[in-house]
């Protein structure tokens, strides 16, 4: 449950970042650069989250055959299958969140 609230508010920080930078309104309609910055900023989230939880010991991911080691950090397993969900998870609320937005007509 702890993990699911990060992630929201990691989910929120993206948005931010869109509404920060790109032009008003956002998510009415498909715009790469809404786009990209989501995708950037979830590579790079999790790449930044995973790091720390291996550099200070949280956790680590064990390598499988469906979950293999792209590079080792501080002696730990950085995995493909968390960068595969952070790169899948952006790509999925930005097209859910244009569509309710242009749903529900709000201008963000």
């Amino acid at each position: 449950m702890t993990h699911s609230l990060w992630d929201g508010r990691l989910f929120l920080l993206g948005v931010w970042f869109v509404y920060l930078i790109c032009k008003k309104p956002i998510f009415k309609k498909f715009r790469l650069c809404e786009f990209i910055i989501l995708i950037i900023y979830g590579r790079v989230s999790e790449l930044v989250v995973e790091s720390i939880s291996t550099f200070s010991n949280a956790w680590e991911y064990i390598e499988y055959w469906w979950n293999p080691t792209l590079f080792m950090f501080n002696s730990y397993n950085i995995t493909l299958m968390p960068q595969l969900i952070w790169l899948a998870a952006p790509i999925v609320f930005y097209f859910i969140a244009f569509k309710l937005n242009q749903k529900l007509s709000y201008n963000l």
